[in-house]
């Protein structure tokens, strides 16, 4: 299905096959005719820097997890707490759809821990969101939970593949491979196409091919991400990939994409070969999302720029419901708009790299905001000298 935002330099197309969108200055006649759903833009915004209100938001519907990764950059643990009750969810994504939020993206911690997660993704699929569902596809009753989570039709699930056998399990947790495999033969069965996120290592880079042998199979799509070196993640550093190795894992995911041309691949060593603010000057500069089309919501209800910057430090939150309305941070939050000034001084700096476009796509900013609060040493995903700014030069209220 297509949806279609208004907004003051035409609108927003979202396309919920692919979760993908993009802006256009109006309608034609073909783009008409698929529409499914249209939402006004939501009045009262006078700005032009920014989209009217989030297209997309990322909703960490609970902490608490089933299993105990060793890279989590969340820190998810089973004793976690579940966080905040499904009525507030309930609550929060009314208000959501109300200011014409267009993609809720569930994650965790794992959502299927969390008491009610069915009720919640229920609601926000009878309100008209493009829904999608982050999962580790563990379950203790996989057959009970499969039929659950296709019964809701969701426009998307992710289920997460950290290499093949004992390479996944090493990362997981002994068994996790064979009881993902289990499910995802469930999730076939019951139509559920998949998509898959991968988290590069130095072990599972050299398991791409048979990692894409298991995506055509079971999916349309998957994402290969560098690892980032928070929560569990910061103290298994050795198992990451470095600048280089990051850059050869792109080349080598390029050659297998030819192979399986019907896989839709993403690699955070991929770039578009066009920044997106020039293809239109009168479109809001969103060349990255975080706090210019998304916002994310933290287990306990408070508001971040990204699901990253939930755990590096209280500075990044934004506010928190029911006291603050999402619209009112995503319009007039001094502080976000602090984050999203810094993040166009990080990109100067790229663009001024040698690196940038050939073997770098661009800002890894939850990486250089370790660097600067002295939690790491370096970005391993940079090479680039050049001082960084630091983000409280931009975050003060």
């Amino acid at each position: 299905m297509i949806i279609f935002r208004e907004e003051k330099f035409g609108g927003i197309l979202f396309d919920t096959e692919t979760m993908s969108y993009k802006f256009i200055e109006s309608l034609s006649c073909e783009e008409s005719a698929k529409i499914g759903r249209m939402i006004p833009a939501f009045p009262g915004c006078e700005r032009r820097d920014i989209v009217s209100a989030p297209i997309q938001v990322y909703i960490e519907l609970t902490k608490k997890c089933n299993l105990n990764c060793r890279h989590c950059f969340t820190g998810a643990a089973e004793s976690d707490s579940e966080g905040e009750p499904a009525g507030v969810w309930i609550s929060i994504l009314d208000e959501l759809h109300s200011i014409g939020v267009i993609n809720v993206r569930f994650t965790g911690g794992e959502p299927t821990v969390k008491t009610g997660w069915h009720e919640i993704l229920s609601h926000a699929k009878k309100l008209g969101f493009a829904v999608s569902l982050q999962t580790n596809g563990v379950y203790a009753d996989a057959d009970d939970t499969v039929k659950k989570i296709a019964g809701l039709a969701l426009d998307q699930v992710t289920v997460s593949l950290d290499g093949i056998g004992r390479t996944h399990d090493e990362l997981r947790g002994r068994g996790a491979f064979e009881k993902l495999m289990a499910s995802m033969k469930l999730m076939k069965a019951a139509g559920i196409k998949l998509r898959f996120n991968t988290i590069l290592t130095k072990a599972n880079s050299a398991e791409m091919p048979q990692i894409f042998d298991i995506v055509k199979e079971y999916g349309t799509a998957v994402n290969l991400f560098y690892m980032r070196s928070l929560g569990k993640g910061a103290g298994n550093s050795k198992i990451s990939l470095d600048f280089i190795e990051h850059a050869e894992s792109a080349k080598r995911a390029l050659e297998l994409w030819k192979k399986y041309p019907e896989i839709h691949v993403s690699h955070s060593g991929f770039y578009s070969p066009k920044p997106a603010r020039e293809r239109n000057p009168e479109f809001p500069d969103v060349s990255f999302p975080y706090g210019n089309i998304a916002i994310s919501i933290s287990s306990d209800a408070g508001y971040w720029p990204h699901h990253y910057s939930i755990y590096q430090g209280e500075n990044f939150r934004l506010g928190k419901y029911p006291h603050d309305r999402v619209i009112d941070v995503w319009r007039f939050s001094k502080k976000l708009d602090g984050f999203r000034r810094w993040l166009l001084s990080l990109r100067e700096r790229c663009e001024k790299c040698i690196e940038y476009r050939d073997r770098c796509s661009g800002i890894n900013f939850e990486m250089e905001i370790e660097k600067l609060s002295g939690r790491s040493a370096s970005n391993p995903f940079c090479v680039n000298s050049a001082p960084a700014s630091q983000p409280l030069e931009y975050l003060e209220d």
